[in-house]
């Protein structure tokens, strides 16, 4: 289970989601009893986690992680495909700042996705090796707001990434390959790569 913004709480069980509103203390109530529309079946949920930005994402055995908005919590919504990749059943999951998502799995890996574009979440390189072989789960994932993620296994062991790089790439990714390459795209490279498109100078900086 896992609290969310405004008092909201998810709960669940043999794979059923539930969203309540635990706001009042005293008389927490379900949101809606009636599913599909707060409720998703799978085989097993083992891990919820809520965004900043009203996304809850949840997981279980059969290896993928869906996505919702509960930006109006009277009517959350699913949000396109689950995001797979996963070999194994998804055991923790975390939210980290500027859209990413930590998944770990019982494979022994954790992956990151971009859900910053809501309608387009994408995989951010390989999966990273967390624990010792690939029976060990990753248990638990937590990313701090400066971009450290730590990862638990049952194998007794912490691991921490520095994954900050990351955010710089997706926020620079322009000034890093013009740092990398020296130069832009000139006129004919511009026309083999994108020629529907109108010339200009990809790195303002250098002369083309």
């Amino acid at each position: 289970m896992a609290f969310g913004p405004n008092g909201l709480l998810a709960t669940g069980d043999l794979g059923m989601v539930r969203l309540w509103d635990v706001s009042g203390r005293a008389a927490p109530h379900l949101l809606s009893s009636t599913p599909p529309s707060y409720t998703y079946m799978i085989n097993q949920l083992n891990a919820v986690a809520f965004s900043p930005n009203g996304l809850l994402a949840f997981g279980g055995s059969d290896g993928a992680v869906r996505l919702w908005d509960i930006s109006n919590r009277e009517a959350p919504r699913p949000l396109g495909d689950p995001l797979t990749g996963a070999t194994a059943s998804v055991y923790s999951l975390a939210f980290g700042p500027d859209g990413i998502l930590a998944v770990g799995a019982n494979d022994g890996t954790v992956r990151l996705w971009d859900v910053s574009d809501r309608g387009a979440p994408r995989p951010l390189g390989d999966p990273i090796a967390s624990v010792t072989n690939s029976r060990t789960s990753v248990n638990s994932v937590a990313v701090a707001p400066d971009g450290l993620l730590a990862a638990g296994g049952d194998d007794g062991t912490v691991r921490m990434w520095d994954i900050g790089v990351l955010q710089y790439l997706r926020n620079a990714a322009v000034q890093v390959a013009c740092q990398r390459a020296g130069r832009g795209l000139d006129k004919q490279e511009w026309t083999r790569y994108l020629a529907t498109e109108p010339y200009r100078n990809t790195c303002p900086a250098s002369a083309q």
